[in-house]
């Protein structure tokens, strides 16, 4: 009986739909990852969605208008675009939707917007009037100058306005709540008076020092507190001058004439936009065009802000909304082609990509491969004429310690790559697996017996022509070992994989080879597996258990990407389409967050994940030469043109993958600091070799914020006339401070509030009243009854009974001008 009771029991507790074999915590948690599984499968649909991504400058909206547009304005602040025609101010929001159209009080044909005033500042060409507006374009007030005005600029750093026009420089300041524009200093010495300045632009300093520069035709006027100098550009072209007006830069591209120029948003470089209906972008650090955009309309104007992807231009008619997508930066100036990126396997110095030390060939000597050894600081590097050199990290530019000529021996001897592989025992940075602690507790016990000598080996590998693989002598680079590997057609690739102590090599025989590797052993490779291709393999890349490769035909115009698993020999593939069009010029993989990266001459960069599916395509505006991953958390390296540029992860990855990085640990790269330059060294380059040397370096735009270090005068100057500011701006009294009644205050207290007459009124005075004693409850009394408790003060309380509306007779009123007189005739004067 007790076990049926039992049973009974167990069954009751039991939730509908729990299995017999869950418990309570287990069905309520299969339940609730259930309810959440849909959710969670269409949010990760709807992030894989865009798959394609491109970089540059695109086109997002088009507002026309019917009238002429005189100016275009972008309020940062408020997020919203601002067009002038003779139908008034029209207003826009960010992504280009109609938001308000307004008349204002007086035409003008151009408008500023004054931050840190919060006034807009507008005018008319060729007049001497400026009008502020408030930030609902009421007009405040009129400044008239003595000149008429043909340019405005705001100068945030001051807080002030700038005005230019016929043979003068004028600058204004907010006065009076900033309801006034009074003039504060004009220049017109060394300005002709004939001069109308019609382009106006400021430097980016509060020093005391801060120059203006103002166009006239081809004319350049600098004008600061010390001196006016003019500098002339006759034929048009966009120039680049230093502190001391030497000409540094000139770009010349465009087919017509430059009638615009703003700050690229990020980075730096120039936008410029021109009559032959282009926008371009120059690069101050390349001296190159890095972009250009084409437009259907001949460009009249063109606005940028600082750290902000939105960008406008405009023509006669048509505003253009542009959307910048900054996807790659130039990371290092290097100066020639880059074809190849390799980075160190030692898991204990990932490096940061700073130039640290270089290796200059020599003229006529073209670099086929090169290995760095990071932990001994020792280069290797393979050279067309079948030389091999070992050179020293250590100096810059690298000294060269050994050279042998392979090529003398025979001709197919001559080394086509090389490789190293890293046998590390311990890491510092990775956390060791379980494999790893049995190799590490392994290797130290044959330490300690005597065996060998470190825990840690480092093998140099050569590919040769003859289709071998060879290990060579660090010291001597001599063949240690050898072995065939792929007939005589030549090796074309050498991949280590030192996570599962295997080696992988390709050749022109359409044939792949997995070897295990005995980095302590007089014959340190054995064959583990072949896999015959049906395409030349072009590229590899290993991560664990998984090998990508590129195979290449030209003749079928077949540039495709296959994963093969090591483990499970099977194959993954994807659809045809998603393939590259051209030539796949790198391929690198993330063993961290377990993808791959593929580049190609079509322009674009590929990823993939460990199951050969594409989660994003990268549009560049160049074609990439190589790439490779620099950190853990997926940025890449990318070779663009003579340069290596960075893309960082966050500009990419699909959210899934950030996601998954909030729960994980990456170690910050070390960092090491660039070696000088060896004088001596430097002395037996050649003209050409010294000028490879010099411009290999590192970008100098590191930084996100720029800081204008001011002397101390100029400091005390600008806080002094910061609080005089503050002092001539009119107090408006808070809503709380707000007194009609209160007149102006002479700083003295107010006394209390005393009446003339005390108030009369149903209660007597409190010294006369007293806690009468509260009526008994009759039975039957009806339901309506309420009472109403108002507190005066902590010891005295008064009642009022309702009851239907009639007092209680029970109720003294002890008051003298209350006695005698019936509750009715209270209640009359109550609601009177």
């Amino acid at each position: 009986m007790s076990e049926l009771v039992a049973k009974l029991l167990k069954e009751r507790e039991r939730r509908p739909g729990q299995r017999d074999d869950e418990t309570k915590a287990q069905f309520f948690w299969r339940v609730l990852r259930e309810s959440i599984r849909e959710t969670s499968k269409l949010v990760a649909k709807a992030d894989a969605r865009d798959i394609q991504i491109a970089h540059g400058v695109h086109h997002l909206r088009k507002i026309n208008h019917l009238d002429p547009i005189r100016s275009v304005l972008y309020n940062s602040e408020k997020a919203e675009y601002l067009t002038i025609n003779n139908q008034g101010f029209n207003i826009f929001y960010l992504d280009g939707r109609y938001k308000d159209r307004i008349e204002p009080e007086e035409h003008v044909d151009k408008l500023l917007y004054a931050r840190s005033a919060k006034r807009y500042v507008g005018w008319i060409d060729d007049e001497e009037y400026l009008k502020v507006f408030q930030d609902d374009f009421e007009l405040i007030s009129e400044a008239k100058s003595p000149f008429k005005i043909s340019c405005v600029a705001y100068n945030d750093h001051q807080g002030e306005i700038v005005s230019a026009g016929q043979g003068h420089v004028l600058s204004w300041c907010f006065r009076y709540g900033a309801k006034h524009l009074i003039q504060k200093k004009i220049t017109t010495e060394g300005l002709p008076a004939n001069d109308n300045y019609w382009l106006i632009a400021l430097e980016e300093t509060a020093s005391r020092t801060q120059r203006c520069f103002v166009a006239c035709d081809s004319n350049v006027a600098v004008v600061n507190l010390f001196e006016v100098s003019h500098h002339r550009a006759r034929d048009g072209s966009i120039k680049v001058w230093d502190d001391g007006w030497d000409l540094r830069l000139v770009f010349v591209g465009h087919r017509g004439p430059v009638t615009a120029l703003a700050i690229f948003p990020y980075g730096p470089s120039i936008m410029s936009g021109s009559e032959d209906c282009t926008i371009r972008v120059w690069s101050m650090e390349t001296y190159d065009e890095v972009d250009l955009i084409q437009t259907n309309d001949p460009v009249e104007g063109l606005g940028t802000v600082l750290n902000n992807d939105n960008i406008h231009s405009y023509s006669a008619n048509t505003v253009h909304l542009w959307r910048l997508r900054q996807i790659h930066n130039l990371f290092t100036a290097i100066g020639s082609k880059v074809v190849q990126i390799k980075t160190t396997n030692h898991p204990d110095l990932p490096g940061t990509g700073d130039v640290i030390t270089s290796f200059i060939a020599g003229s006529g000597k073209q670099v086929v491969d090169a290995a760095y050894a990071s932990a001994q600081e020792i280069l290797f590097v393979a050279l067309r004429n079948g030389d091999i050199l070992r050179a020293d990290a250590s100096t810059n530019p690298c000294r060269i310690v050994h050279r042998v000529n392979t090529k003398l021996a025979s001709d197919k001897e001559t080394i086509n790559c090389i490789c190293l592989y890293e046998y590390v025992v311990q890491s510092t940075l990775q956390n060791d697996s379980w494999k790893d602690i049995m190799k590490s507790l392994k290797a130290t016990k044959s330490a300690q017996q005597g065996k060998i000598q470190s825990k840690d080996r480092t093998l140099l590998i050569a590919g040769r022509k003859d289709g071998c693989i060879s290990v060579l002598d660090w010291k001597t680079l001599t063949t240690l070992y050898k072995t065939d590997a792929h007939g005589l057609k030549g090796v074309l690739g050498i991949v280590a994989n030192p996570k599962n102590d295997q080696l992988i090599t390709s050749g022109m025989d359409n044939v792949l080879k997995i070897w295990r590797v005995f980095p302590f052993a007089e014959e340190s490779l054995a064959p583990l597996m072949s896999i015959y291709c049906a395409h030349t393999p072009l590229h590899m890349s290993v991560m664990k258990n998984t090998l990508c490769v590129a195979f290449q035909d030209p003749s079928s115009v077949t540039y495709s990407l296959v994963h093969y698993n090591l483990l499970t020999k099977s194959r993954n593939d994807h659809s045809p389409d998603e393939d590259h069009i051209d030539t796949v010029t790198g391929l690198a993989c993330n063993p961290r967050m377990r993808y791959f990266a593929s580049s190609s001459l079509d322009g674009t960069i590929k990823i993939w994940d460990e199951y050969n599916r594409l989660i994003r395509s990268i549009k560049l505006n160049a074609e990439p030469y190589s790439l490779n991953f620099c950190t853990d958390r997926g940025d890449l390296l990318v070779g663009i043109g003579n340069h290596v540029h960075r893309i960082d992860h966050t500009s990419y990855l699909p959210r899934p993958f950030l996601r998954k990085m909030v729960s994980m640990i990456f170690h910050p790269p070390s960092s090491e600091d660039v070696i000088p330059y060896d004088e001596d060294l430097s002395r037996a380059l050649s003209p050409l070799g010294k000028k490879r040397l010099k411009t290999a370096h590192s970008s100098i735009f590191r930084f996100d914020n720029f800081v204008d270090v001011l002397t101390k005068e100029e400091t005390e100057e600008l806080s002094r006339e910061k609080k005089v500011k503050e002092e001539t701006k009119p107090r408006i009294p808070a809503e709380d401070d707000f007194n009609p009644d209160g007149g102006d205050s002479d700083g003295e207290s107010e006394a209390p509030w005393v009446p003339e007459i005390e108030p009369k009124g149903f209660f007597p005075p409190l010294s006369t009243a007293r806690r009468p004693r509260p009526p008994k409850r009759k039975q039957g009394m009806a339901d309506g009854t309420r009472r109403l408790r108002v507190k005066k003060e902590e010891s005295i309380h008064r009642f009022i009974h309702l009851d239907s509306f009639q007092t209680p007779s029970s109720y003294d009123y002890s008051g003298p001008q209350r006695r005698g007189r019936s509750p009715q005739s209270l209640l009359t004067d109550l609601h009177n």
